[in-house]
């Protein structure tokens, strides 16, 4: 291949003994772990906290 060419056009001849990879097996609960350990979406979660902190204080205030 050269820089630039399309790598869906790349062809692997059926008389090859090219193995594909095996995907990896990925826990059940893996992804979304992965997901709570980011921090840009920490920050998101604790300032959606904060929000809903404030909102329940103003709610309880006007009740």
């Amino acid at each position: 291949m050269k820089l630039g060419e399309n790598l869906s056009d790349l062809t692997i001849a059926k008389e090859s003994n090219y193995l594909w990879p095996q995907s990896q097996i990925i826990a059940t609960s893996q992804p979304s772990d992965l997901l709570l350990s980011r921090p840009d979406l920490m920050t998101a979660q604790a300032q959606y906290d904060a929000q809903s902190v404030c909102l329940q204080e103003a709610k309880s205030q006007t009740s």
